[in-house]
């Protein structure tokens, strides 16, 4: 299986004719993991296209696990109410929390992935799921973004 971590809507116009390849050539399974729990999946018309013409799972970090998704889908809910600012802070605070937990390595361990491809541009937790992915000697991609 192939993973792409992305951040935000650049990201994903990258990614998309990467995966509409993979997919349609059949070089594996291919999973999309939206590291911004902000980001609207259900209203990005490119990331519904990955998920109902190419049946391409699409989630939030936070959704890959059953247990993780109960407990941060309802404190990333219950963060709306503070300002953007502090919300940003908190989502990466959360984020970089998530990343960190053993749950998230084993998940990187029991997919069976033969490669994980994250965005040069995306904040620092970006790098720790690349080192994960290393340390499990994962192919690790790292897509260069144009902005410096």
């Amino acid at each position: 299986m192939h993973l792409f971590c992305i951040q935000t809507a650049p990201d994903i116009d990258v990614i998309v004719p990467i995966v509409h390849q993979l997919s349609i050539n059949k070089h594996g399974d291919v999973m999309v993991i939206c590291i911004n729990p902000r980001h609207d999946i259900k209203n990005d018309y490119l990331l519904q296209y990955l998920i109902n013409e190419l049946k391409v799972e699409v989630l939030h970090l936070h959704q890959v696990n059953l247990l993780i998704r109960a407990i941060f889908g309802f404190i990333f809910t219950l963060s709306s109410i503070f300002s953007y600012d502090l919300r940003e802070k908190l989502d990466a605070r959360l984020i970089r929390f998530l990343i960190n937990l053993k749950w998230f390595f084993s998940f990187l361990k029991n997919s069976q992935l033969s490669s994980v491809t994250i965005d040069e541009a995306i904040p620092p937790y970006g790098w720790q799921i690349a080192s994960l992915a290393k340390a499990l000697k994962i192919k690790v991609i790292i897509s260069p973004t144009g902005i410096s």
